[in-house]
């Protein structure tokens, strides 16, 4: 019969995860996250630090970005500058397109 806990030990020790150790000398297995400081992934390989590095980057940019759009769109969305067309589904996708920011 399948031993439940080895399972469990295997797949920590196998997964991305790091080990830690208690007060009392027990070993657990905490998972990384992404606020945590990525260089303990550099154990792994070099590849997965820089892969995960890049993503947190990436994912920061398109959030300042997203961010400073919100004025824009908002003035756009509230501006006359397509007030000549009859209101529609279409206008309120127009008011929304880079070309109309």
């Amino acid at each position: 019969m399948a031993n439940f806990d080895k399972a469990i030990d295997h797949w920590n020790q196998l997964s991305y995860s790091k080990k830690c150790t208690d007060s009392e000398g027990e070993h657990y297995y905490e998972r990384f996250s992404i606020f945590d400081s990525l260089t303990e992934l550099k154990e792994y390989e070099i590849g997965v630090y820089l892969y995960l590095e890049f993503i947190k980057r990436l994912f920061l940019v398109c959030f300042i970005i997203s961010v400073l759009m919100t004025l824009p769109l908002y003035l756009n969305y509230n501006g006359t500058g397509l007030s000549t067309y009859k209101p529609s589904f279409t206008l309120t996708l127009a008011k929304f397109t880079l070309g109309n920011l």
